[in-house]
């Protein structure tokens, strides 16, 4: 009888089968064939495998396997049992490793764009909820200014809500805030800027001190006079100057006359006399000086509206 590695060579040549055509099918190494063809069963991985592949190629040779298996146990002593065999695919798969198919890519892909949706829920959830971003430009912690009028300028979240001082401010679409501060005295200043988140009402705040140091003729001092000044000319009626440090609107009515509305810009100076009565009606009080009968000038107002009424019997 021929032995068990000359019939599978001639069934092979028989088929017109090459040995690289073979493992390529039985997807088994072409080593191993070629083991199995010279019956040289040490090459062959031990135990239930040298079954294994020798089933599978007999399968695709149309040879008996049984008989090639009772051959290979008498002339080799094989006592292996016919339940334990492996199939040889299943081992040449596992030497394969990771298989990329479609099926997989779209997988991967879902996975992935999950994680990003969820981060991004994650993170627009606590862009919704934290304290607001706040950075304070000007003023600096402990700087000195020479002049009354001081320009607050930084930047916070677009959406939040800015105070400063108790009194909300307005904030550009990119969250930018500039306001005037208007020195009423000498000496040390502090402010208080909040910002708010208007969701969460979380808030952040920044306390900034600095110092104002007015020439001597443009201090205010706490009886309402300056340095300097005249007396005001007796029963000559009423004369108010205005000037401003901004672009201020104004509502004026000169001894219960017409209104009459105007703005005035930053620098700009108007007089206005009257018989018996002035009334003003301003926005932005806080940067505008009136000066009544040559008096020194005072604020008009430290809130931003501000309405005021100047009667010759007051004076």
């Amino acid at each position: 009888m021929e032995g068990i590695g000359e019939q599978l060579r001639a069934a092979r040549e028989h088929h017109h089968i090459t040995l690289r055509g073979a493992s390529r099918r039985l997807k088994i190494r072409e080593a191993y064939l070629k083991a199995l063809e010279d019956e040289d069963f040490a090459v062959l991985p031990q135990g239930a495998y040298v079954l294994g592949f020798l089933r599978n190629y007999a399968l695709l040779l149309h040879l008996n396997y049984r008989e090639l298996r009772d051959q290979y146990r008498k002339q080799f002593g094989g006592k292996i049992a016919e339940e334990t065999e492996i199939a040889p695919e299943a081992s040449t798969r596992k030497r394969i490793g990771f298989i990329l198919t479609p099926a997989r890519v779209i997988a991967f892909t879902i996975i992935v764009g999950s994680a990003l949706f969820l981060w991004y829920l994650f993170s627009q959830y606590q862009s919704l909820t934290r304290p607001p971003i706040l950075e304070l430009s000007s003023p600096l912690e402990g700087e000195v200014f020479n002049a009354r009028s001081i320009r607050i300028t930084g930047r916070t979240d677009h959406n939040a809500t800015l105070r400063i001082n108790g009194e909300e401010v307005h904030l550009s679409t990119e969250g930018i805030f500039e306001r005037e501060f208007v020195a009423l005295k000498n000496g040390p200043e502090s402010l208080e800027i909040v910002s708010e988140n208007r969701i969460s009402g979380k808030q952040t705040i920044i306390h900034r001190n600095f110092n104002v140091a007015l020439p001597s003729s443009d201090a205010i001092l706490p009886n309402g006079g300056n340095t300097t000044g005249t007396t005001a000319p007796v029963d000559t009626g009423i004369t108010i100057s205005i000037r401003t440090l901004d672009s201020v609107w104004f509502r004026v009515s000169v001894d219960d006359g017409a209104n009459e509305d105007f703005l005035m810009e930053d620098g700009q100076t108007r007089t206005f006399h009257a018989k018996s009565k002035i009334y003003v009606r301003s926005g932005k009080a806080y940067a505008a000086y009136v000066s009544v009968n040559s008096k020194p000038e005072e604020l008009m107002g430290t809130t931003s509206v501000v309405e005021r009424t100047w009667t010759l019997s007051d004076l």
